[in-house]
């Protein structure tokens, strides 16, 4: 996180907080509600508002970046997808005043992971490029990364896979190379999806458990629920539905804990379809259910669509055509809604754009580095050619110390080494001749 320290023990800020006041006070709620980020979202947005309440008194745009930033970030993890856009805007806002292009990276990213939640593919590539093109010109591969994965996400969502595969696999290199982070993580869990909808199962595990390890080490809860629930997903897809369902309850108790609504109800409905695949109908449409209601309080058109599809499956299994038509029907409506002429063309714009753009710089980058090669050359050849070298044997007089040149004249050693280099003789006498 931008601007951050490392990480104070909650319960000494907690303790510390009553009887702090002004900007102290604001700190404090700061730092804490960056420590709950990732593990209690609903915790860190609530001293993240108290310490926004606070700012609209004592101004301070470094720490309001960096509240914004992470309540931007909590609420997309519980589902408040239209709330994270506006706390993306308003960083976006502060970031500009105070032209910070750290932050403003930051802003792009985040409104760009809500509209892509929203469906909004086409705003949210945009976005993409945008803290893309920021983090090239700062240098930083942690974000550089980040945004190969999240275009990665845009390319699978439209469905190019193999192009979305390319992106995650090049966002992998990047974050390996520093080291075991979240963004790894994700690169990694998104990879897997990939190697899941190509059927090659063991691969996808491979990738899963890699992820999964390393926010079970980082103690990132939205992360290890979001694992569990794709890892139950492959063996869904494995026909093993005892261990399907087991990584699916451990999943749905992490999401109930920490208030994670989407994970919650890709997880009920996971739960659900399985139930249904088992002819457990009443136990399967119990959960679709549960489902159906989260995703209607959160609004995203694109988790509503999932959902719809998912109704209509199990009532089909369970025999009920006239009700499974009628949620197909809506199922089609939003997924016309999500994928429109229009979107799909500024999607494949703003692809050929960015990938145009990566091309011409990688191009020039080739041609200046061809510039500098030809100038090294030309520095070198005109070197060499003022430099005139001797070697080999000189056959000298032991006596007066001529030279015989290659025509047999003798010469003195003056006048042999001048014509064949570019040493100039100032002649003295030394103190031992001096005597003589």
């Amino acid at each position: 996180m931008i601007g951050t320290s490392k990480k104070k023990d909650p319960k000494i800020l907690l303790k510390k907080l009553p009887e702090t006041s002004g900007l102290d006070r604001i700190k404090i709620l700061t730092e804490l509600s960056e420590i709950y980020k990732e593990t209690d979202p609903v915790k860190s947005i609530d001293y993240g508002k108290k310490a926004l309440e606070l700012l609209t008194v004592n101004e301070n745009s470094e720490l309001e970046s960096r509240i914004l930033e992470v309540v931007c970030w909590c609420a997309q993890w519980l589902g408040e997808f239209n709330t994270s856009l506006e706390y993306g805007f308003k960083l976006l806002d502060i970031a500009d005043k105070s032209d910070n292009d750290k932050y403003r990276s930051v802003a792009f990213g985040g409104i760009g992971i809500a509209y892509w939640r929203l469906a909004k593919l086409d705003k949210a590539l945009e976005y993409f490029m945008k803290a893309m093109k920021i983090y090239e010109e700062l240098g930083n591969k942690k974000g550089i990364a980040s945004m190969l994965n999240n275009i990665g996400m845009i390319c699978n969502d439209m469905g190019d896979k193999r192009k979305a595969l390319k992106y995650y696999l090049e966002s992998i290199k990047v974050n390996e190379a520093l080291g075991q982070t979240t963004n790894l993580a994700n690169s990694l869990n998104n990879a897997a999806i990939i190697y899941r909808s190509m059927e090659e199962y063991e691969k996808a595990l491979e990738y899963y458990q890699r992820a999964l390890e390393i926010h079970e080490k980082l103690g990132t809860k939205w992360g290890i629920s979001h694992i569990l629930i794709n890892i139950g997903t492959v063996y869904k897809y494995l026909k093993d539905y005892e261990k399907s369902l087991e990584y699916f309850f451990r999943s749905l108790e992490i999401e109930e804990e920490t208030g994670d609504k989407q994970g919650k109800i890709e997880t009920l409905f996971n739960i659900a379809l399985i139930f249904s695949a088992i002819d457990r109908h009443s136990e399967a449409l119990e959960y679709a259910h549960k489902g159906l209601d989260c995703a209607n309080d959160i609004g995203s058109l694109d988790i509503r669509r999932n959902c719809c599809i998912a109704m209509s499956t199990i009532l089909e299994q369970k025999g009920d055509f006239r009700e499974a038509l009628e949620y197909y029907k809506e199922f089609s409506k939003l997924n016309d809604e999500i994928f429109t002429e229009e979107s799909s063309k500024k999607y494949n714009e703003l692809q050929v754009s960015y990938e145009t753009e990566k091309k011409e710089k990688e191009n020039e980058i080739y041609r200046l580095k061809n510039i500098e090669l030809v100038k090294a050359n030309e520095k070198l050849t005109k070197a060499l050619a003022e430099v005139k070298t001797l070697s080999g044997l000189l056959p000298i007089c032991s006596s007066c110390k001529k030279i015989r040149d290659d025509s047999g004249y003798w010469e003195q050693i003056e006048e042999y080494i001048s014509e064949r280099s570019d040493t100039q003789f100032s002649h003295g006498i030394c103190p031992e001749c001096m005597k003589k």
